[in-house]
């Protein structure tokens, strides 16, 4: 398959070397004259439910996904009855890492080379994660899921230094404002990840505090972020100073 290539080729197409133009991603996969779109459908056709059920799965997180965290939702989207069993079978994780590799190969998925399963890590190109993200039923149960395991998974402290912890907040702010805890994410924004002044005055972390804030915003713009005024004007002062 040569699908990477040709959704490398598309995203630059549609985006036209400008980034401003980067939320016209997600109208690309749904326009069916497009060569992108067809064969995306044409995946969706033919994908077997559990390799559907994996990367609709994949799509749910914003960051690339551990493969531990990945099995532990995959059975909600097969209608699973014994979900919780399957969790404790070693087998299963180590089918769903299978999965993963077969949908490498076809060029759906980016499944890291490490040779322990549970280690491993998967992530989708933009493209494809907006297009099978769509195809979710109930996507803010799955978020909530996500939002209870890395819950339990993520360090207590606050103010983390280290890149791989800031990314596993900004991963739980994601998922936390998908599933409707719009104040729970403001907390840890402010209170764990210190806002600007730890991210952007700090670390120096422009990028990273900006997709945060965009997250925010864009959830604002549809009119179901549920924030006081106050607290939406500071992620409007801290977005500013981010692009600073």
């Amino acid at each position: 398959a040569y699908s990477i290539a040709l959704l490398a080729k598309a995203l630059k197409k549609e985006v036209r070397g400008d980034i401003r133009r980067r939320d016209l991603i997600p109208q690309i996969a749904d326009s069916g004259q497009l060569p992108i779109a067809r064969i995306l459908n044409w995946y969706n056709d033919k994908l077997s439910q559990e390799q559907s059920a994996v990367v609709r799965t994949v799509s749910v997180f914003r960051e690339a996904a551990f493969l531990t965290d990945l099995a532990a939702i995959v059975p909600l989207l097969m209608d699973e009855p014994h979900a919780d069993d399957l969790l404790q079978d070693a087998g299963f994780l180590l089918r769903t890492r299978h999965i993963l590799a077969e949908l490498d190969v076809l060029g759906l998925v980016f499944l890291s080379p490490d040779s322990k399963p549970e280690q491993s890590t998967c992530d989708l190109h933009p493209l494809v994660r907006d297009y099978f993200y769509r195809q979710a039923v109930n996507p803010a149960s799955l978020h909530e899921k996500a939002w209870d395991m890395l819950s339990v998974r993520t360090k207590p402290g606050y103010r983390p230094k280290e890149a791989a912890e800031v990314q596993k907040l900004v991963e739980l702010i994601y998922h936390a404002i998908r599933c409707g805890k719009h104040e729970e994410a403001w907390r840890i924004y402010k209170e764990r990840l210190g806002g600007y002044i730890h991210l952007g005055w700090g670390l120096a972390d422009h990028p990273t505090g900006s997709r945060v804030i965009q997250t925010f915003l864009a959830t604002a713009e549809h009119g179901s972020l549920n924030l006081e005024d106050d607290k939406l004007a500071t992620l409007l002062l801290d977005g500013a100073l981010y692009l600073k």
